[in-house]
Protein backbone atom coordinates (compact mmCIF):
# COMPACT_ATOMS: atom_id res chain seq x y z
CA UNK A 1 0.00 0.00 0.00
CA UNK A 2 1.26 3.13 -0.66
CA UNK A 3 1.24 6.18 1.34
CA UNK A 4 -1.62 9.26 1.10
CA UNK A 5 -0.54 12.45 2.55
CA UNK A 6 -3.57 14.35 3.99
CA UNK A 7 -4.08 17.87 5.49
CA UNK A 8 -2.98 18.35 8.73
CA UNK A 9 -0.48 15.91 8.87
CA UNK A 10 -3.04 12.96 8.81
CA UNK A 11 -1.77 10.29 6.52
CA UNK A 12 -3.09 7.00 4.79
CA UNK A 13 -0.25 4.75 5.50
CA UNK A 14 0.57 0.57 6.03
CA UNK A 15 1.63 1.56 9.41
CA UNK A 16 -1.14 3.82 10.51
CA UNK A 17 -4.53 2.72 11.88
CA UNK A 18 -7.23 3.32 10.06
CA UNK A 19 -8.94 6.85 9.88
CA UNK A 20 -12.46 7.66 11.44
CA UNK A 21 -14.83 9.81 9.01
CA UNK A 22 -17.97 11.42 10.07
CA UNK A 23 -20.11 12.63 7.26
CA UNK A 24 -22.39 15.70 7.12
CA UNK A 25 -26.13 15.29 5.65
CA UNK A 26 -27.27 18.72 5.53
CA UNK A 27 -29.58 20.41 3.26
CA UNK A 28 -28.28 23.96 3.08
CA UNK A 29 -25.00 26.48 4.42
CA UNK A 30 -26.83 27.39 7.91
CA UNK A 31 -27.52 23.07 8.96
CA UNK A 32 -24.31 22.28 7.04
CA UNK A 33 -22.17 24.69 9.49
CA UNK A 34 -24.53 23.68 12.65
CA UNK A 35 -23.10 19.70 11.84
CA UNK A 36 -19.65 20.78 11.27
CA UNK A 37 -18.95 22.18 14.46
CA UNK A 38 -21.10 19.27 16.32
CA UNK A 39 -18.94 16.98 14.33
CA UNK A 40 -15.55 18.50 14.33
CA UNK A 41 -16.11 18.71 18.50
CA UNK A 42 -15.74 15.05 18.31
CA UNK A 43 -13.07 15.36 16.55
CA UNK A 44 -12.90 12.70 13.47
CA UNK A 45 -10.19 12.36 11.58
CA UNK A 46 -11.96 13.79 8.00
CA UNK A 47 -15.32 14.96 7.33
CA UNK A 48 -17.34 13.58 4.78
CA UNK A 49 -19.54 16.02 2.48
CA UNK A 50 -22.54 14.54 1.58
CA UNK A 51 -23.28 16.76 -1.74
CA UNK A 52 -26.35 14.66 -3.01
CA UNK A 53 -28.45 16.04 0.42
CA UNK A 54 -27.67 19.56 0.07
CA UNK A 55 -30.52 21.57 -2.05
CA UNK A 56 -28.29 23.68 -4.02
CA UNK A 57 -26.26 20.84 -6.06
CA UNK A 58 -25.84 22.06 -8.98
CA UNK A 59 -25.71 25.94 -8.35
CA UNK A 60 -21.90 25.97 -8.15
CA UNK A 61 -21.59 29.37 -6.19
CA UNK A 62 -23.57 28.20 -3.43
CA UNK A 63 -21.89 25.08 -3.92
CA UNK A 64 -18.25 26.94 -3.05
CA UNK A 65 -19.44 29.42 -0.78
CA UNK A 66 -20.77 26.62 1.40
CA UNK A 67 -17.39 24.76 1.11
CA UNK A 68 -15.16 27.73 2.26
CA UNK A 69 -17.54 28.06 5.34
CA UNK A 70 -17.40 24.41 5.94
CA UNK A 71 -13.01 24.69 5.78
CA UNK A 72 -13.44 27.51 8.21
CA UNK A 73 -15.62 25.59 10.37
CA UNK A 74 -13.45 22.19 10.57
CA UNK A 75 -10.07 24.11 10.40
CA UNK A 76 -7.18 21.56 8.90
CA UNK A 77 -9.24 18.43 9.58
CA UNK A 78 -9.25 16.92 5.38
CA UNK A 79 -12.72 17.11 3.85
CA UNK A 80 -14.14 14.26 1.54
CA UNK A 81 -16.53 15.39 -1.03
CA UNK A 82 -19.33 12.66 -1.85
CA UNK A 83 -22.14 12.48 -4.12
CA UNK A 84 -24.10 9.38 -3.73
CA UNK A 85 -26.24 8.30 -7.16
CA UNK A 86 -29.40 6.81 -6.00
CA UNK A 87 -28.44 3.43 -7.60
CA UNK A 88 -25.99 3.71 -4.72
CA UNK A 89 -28.12 4.35 -2.19
CA UNK A 90 -27.92 8.44 -3.23
CA UNK A 91 -30.61 10.24 -1.66
CA UNK A 92 -30.66 12.91 -5.09
CA UNK A 93 -33.57 10.99 -7.38
CA UNK A 94 -32.61 11.90 -10.71
CA UNK A 95 -29.03 12.73 -10.09
CA UNK A 96 -27.30 14.64 -13.27
CA UNK A 97 -24.04 13.00 -13.54
CA UNK A 98 -22.77 16.01 -16.27
CA UNK A 99 -24.06 18.82 -13.99
CA UNK A 100 -22.63 16.80 -10.74
CA UNK A 101 -19.15 17.65 -12.50
CA UNK A 102 -19.28 20.99 -13.13
CA UNK A 103 -19.92 21.15 -9.64
CA UNK A 104 -16.92 18.99 -8.29
CA UNK A 105 -14.91 21.32 -11.21
CA UNK A 106 -15.44 24.36 -8.98
CA UNK A 107 -14.87 22.67 -5.80
CA UNK A 108 -12.28 20.71 -6.62
CA UNK A 109 -9.95 23.59 -7.89
CA UNK A 110 -11.01 25.63 -5.01
CA UNK A 111 -7.93 23.35 -2.74
CA UNK A 112 -10.52 23.37 -0.16
CA UNK A 113 -11.23 19.29 -0.20
CA UNK A 114 -8.95 16.94 0.28
CA UNK A 115 -10.88 13.16 -1.41
CA UNK A 116 -13.37 13.06 -3.20
CA UNK A 117 -15.30 9.86 -3.26
CA UNK A 118 -16.66 8.62 -7.29
CA UNK A 119 -18.84 5.94 -8.36
CA UNK A 120 -17.14 3.40 -10.52
CA UNK A 121 -20.45 2.40 -11.82
CA UNK A 122 -20.57 6.02 -13.32
CA UNK A 123 -20.17 6.60 -17.20
CA UNK A 124 -16.20 5.81 -18.06
CA UNK A 125 -15.45 9.11 -19.13
CA UNK A 126 -16.86 10.53 -16.29
CA UNK A 127 -15.09 8.97 -14.14
CA UNK A 128 -11.97 10.11 -16.09
CA UNK A 129 -13.30 13.51 -15.87
CA UNK A 130 -12.97 13.41 -11.77
CA UNK A 131 -9.82 11.17 -11.98
CA UNK A 132 -8.38 14.46 -13.99
CA UNK A 133 -9.79 16.91 -11.80
CA UNK A 134 -8.59 15.39 -8.06
CA UNK A 135 -4.74 14.69 -10.18
CA UNK A 136 -5.14 18.71 -10.33
CA UNK A 137 -6.03 19.52 -7.38
CA UNK A 138 -3.44 17.28 -5.30
CA UNK A 139 -6.85 15.38 -4.21
CA UNK A 140 -6.88 11.74 -3.34
CA UNK A 141 -9.69 10.05 -5.54
CA UNK A 142 -11.71 6.70 -3.90
CA UNK A 143 -13.43 4.75 -6.72
CA UNK A 144 -16.32 3.16 -4.79
CA UNK A 145 -19.18 0.58 -5.41
CA UNK A 146 -22.19 0.71 -3.23
CA UNK A 147 -24.78 -2.79 -3.39
CA UNK A 148 -27.81 -2.32 -0.91
CA UNK A 149 -29.36 -5.27 -2.15
CA UNK A 150 -26.36 -8.02 -1.10
CA UNK A 151 -23.07 -9.31 -0.52
CA UNK A 152 -21.45 -10.60 -4.32
CA UNK A 153 -19.75 -13.76 -4.39
CA UNK A 154 -15.64 -13.44 -3.73
CA UNK A 155 -14.73 -13.45 -7.20
CA UNK A 156 -16.95 -10.47 -7.67
CA UNK A 157 -15.40 -8.59 -4.55
CA UNK A 158 -12.01 -8.84 -5.78
CA UNK A 159 -13.34 -7.56 -9.36
CA UNK A 160 -14.83 -4.67 -7.67
CA UNK A 161 -11.71 -3.47 -5.91
CA UNK A 162 -9.41 -3.96 -9.05
CA UNK A 163 -11.70 -2.55 -11.09
CA UNK A 164 -11.54 0.81 -8.68
CA UNK A 165 -7.66 0.15 -9.11
CA UNK A 166 -7.51 0.16 -13.11
CA UNK A 167 -10.00 2.77 -13.40
CA UNK A 168 -6.71 4.96 -11.46
CA UNK A 169 -8.46 5.23 -8.26
CA UNK A 170 -6.19 6.02 -5.45
CA UNK A 171 -8.08 4.02 -3.05
CA UNK A 172 -10.49 1.51 -3.77
CA UNK A 173 -13.61 1.02 -1.67
CA UNK A 174 -16.70 -1.62 -2.04
CA UNK A 175 -19.54 -1.44 0.44
CA UNK A 176 -21.96 -4.17 0.74
CA UNK A 177 -25.26 -5.80 2.41
CA UNK A 178 -24.56 -8.82 4.22
CA UNK A 179 -27.89 -11.32 4.82
CA UNK A 180 -25.82 -13.80 7.44
CA UNK A 181 -22.59 -13.96 8.95
CA UNK A 182 -21.02 -15.65 5.91
CA UNK A 183 -21.74 -12.45 3.92
CA UNK A 184 -19.85 -10.38 6.56
CA UNK A 185 -16.99 -12.53 6.78
CA UNK A 186 -16.42 -13.02 3.00
CA UNK A 187 -16.40 -8.94 2.83
CA UNK A 188 -13.74 -8.76 5.41
CA UNK A 189 -11.82 -11.88 3.55
CA UNK A 190 -12.17 -9.88 0.54
CA UNK A 191 -10.76 -6.79 1.86
CA UNK A 192 -7.78 -8.14 3.14
CA UNK A 193 -7.11 -9.80 0.10
CA UNK A 194 -7.60 -6.45 -1.91
CA UNK A 195 -4.89 -4.69 0.45
CA UNK A 196 -2.42 -7.46 -0.06
CA UNK A 197 -3.18 -7.60 -4.27
CA UNK A 198 -3.56 -3.94 -4.69
CA UNK A 199 -1.14 -1.16 -4.50
CA UNK A 200 -3.12 1.40 -3.19
CA UNK A 201 -5.46 1.43 0.08
CA UNK A 202 -8.48 0.11 0.42
CA UNK A 203 -12.03 -0.03 1.85
CA UNK A 204 -14.17 -2.73 2.83
CA UNK A 205 -17.67 -2.25 4.36
CA UNK A 206 -20.35 -4.76 5.15
CA UNK A 207 -23.32 -1.90 6.14
CA UNK A 208 -26.27 -2.63 8.47
CA UNK A 209 -26.35 -3.69 12.27
CA UNK A 210 -24.61 -6.89 10.90
CA UNK A 211 -21.74 -5.60 9.53
CA UNK A 212 -20.90 -3.47 12.22
CA UNK A 213 -17.93 -5.13 12.97
CA UNK A 214 -16.25 -4.46 10.11
CA UNK A 215 -16.03 -1.03 10.83
CA UNK A 216 -15.07 -1.34 13.94
CA UNK A 217 -12.48 -4.10 13.08
CA UNK A 218 -11.26 -1.83 10.15
CA UNK A 219 -7.80 -2.17 10.96
CA UNK A 220 -7.53 -5.78 11.43
CA UNK A 221 -9.13 -6.13 8.00
CA UNK A 222 -6.43 -3.65 6.19
CA UNK A 223 -9.35 -1.04 5.47
CA UNK A 224 -8.15 2.63 5.36
CA UNK A 225 -11.09 4.04 6.59
CA UNK A 226 -13.83 3.40 8.77
CA UNK A 227 -17.16 5.70 8.87
CA UNK A 228 -19.28 6.76 11.79
CA UNK A 229 -22.30 9.05 12.18
CA UNK A 230 -21.39 12.19 14.08
CA UNK A 231 -25.02 14.09 13.93
CA UNK A 232 -26.67 11.49 11.12
CA UNK A 233 -25.70 8.36 9.73
CA UNK A 234 -25.16 8.66 5.78
CA UNK A 235 -25.30 4.42 5.48
CA UNK A 236 -27.28 1.59 7.88
CA UNK A 237 -24.62 0.31 10.27
CA UNK A 238 -22.67 4.00 11.24
CA UNK A 239 -21.77 3.45 14.44
CA UNK A 240 -21.50 6.88 16.45
CA UNK A 241 -18.66 8.28 16.81
CA UNK A 242 -17.79 8.40 20.37
CA UNK A 243 -18.36 4.85 20.58
CA UNK A 244 -16.81 3.67 17.68
CA UNK A 245 -13.45 5.50 19.30
CA UNK A 246 -14.12 3.58 22.43
CA UNK A 247 -13.61 0.48 20.98
CA UNK A 248 -11.07 1.43 18.49
CA UNK A 249 -9.32 2.38 21.48
CA UNK A 250 -9.48 -1.06 23.59
CA UNK A 251 -9.09 -3.20 20.25
CA UNK A 252 -5.52 -4.47 20.02
CA UNK A 253 -3.37 -2.51 17.82
CA UNK A 254 -0.80 -3.89 14.83
CA UNK A 255 2.57 -4.03 15.06
CA UNK A 256 3.93 -2.64 11.90
CA UNK A 257 6.92 -4.59 12.34
CA UNK A 258 5.32 -7.67 12.48
CA UNK A 259 1.76 -6.98 10.77
CA UNK A 260 0.87 -8.58 13.84
CA UNK A 261 -1.72 -7.94 16.82
CA UNK A 262 -0.72 -7.49 20.70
Amino acid sequence: MKTLALRGDRRIAPDAPPLVCAPLTARDSAALTRQASEIAAQQPDLIEWRLDAFDALYDSGVMLESLFILRESVGDMPILLTCRSPREGGSRPNLDETRLLDTLQVLCASGQADLLDFECSANESHFALARTLTQAAGMVLIGSYHDFDGTPDSAILRQRFAHAHSLGADIAKVAVMPANRGDVLRMMTATLAADTALPIPVIGISMGALGQMTRYSAGFIRSAITFAAGVEASAPGQIPLAELRRILDILPKEDPETRGFG
